[in-house]
């Protein structure tokens, strides 16, 4: 694709080189630290953070904006910790077929659950009549697909 030939030119001619928010000075961006690392979830590409990691320099290599690979991950900040699930791509309005509700653990968060399941965390709070504070109980069922059906 074009884009695949843009990050061949890039990395063959060492462009990444020139990047930098201070001009004059060079950043220098591994971009090895990025291939072979996109994974599938919910059928929507993303990669698996690692020490040093930030969303700037993912969305640096990628050629996405920062704002939207922040909006794509219903984050504000770039707060990436090692083992964050980052999404290249809008996720998805609802979980996989297959997937209906998943029991919440010790631990777990709204956010935490959007992103294990490729679902917009405001899909999440809708199906289940959340808040984006609202507390996660051990054991209990967080819809994923859609609203409860009632009885």
């Amino acid at each position: 694709t074009y884009a695949e030939m843009l990050i061949k030119i890039i990395e063959e001619e060492k462009l990444y080189y020139y990047d930098s928010k201070n001009i004059g000075e060079v950043a220098i961006y591994d971009p090895a630290a990025y291939s072979n690392r996109v994974e599938v979830i919910n059928g929507v590409e993303c990669i698996e953070a690692r020490e040093g990691d930030t969303f700037d320099k993912i969305a640096r290599y990628y050629g996405i904006k920062l704002k939207k690979i922040l909006k794509y991950n219903d984050k504000v900040r770039d707060d990436l910790k090692p083992g964050d699930i980052v999404y290249l791509r809008n996720k998805k309005g609802k979980a996989a077929s297959g997937y209906p509700y998943c029991r919440v653990r010790e631990g777990n968060t709204i956010y935490g659950i959007s992103q294990r399941y490729g679902v917009k965390m405001g899909s999440l709070i809708k199906y289940n009549n959340y808040t984006p504070m609202t507390r996660l109980v051990p054991g209990e069922k967080v819809y994923l697909r859609s609203k409860p059906k009632q009885r």
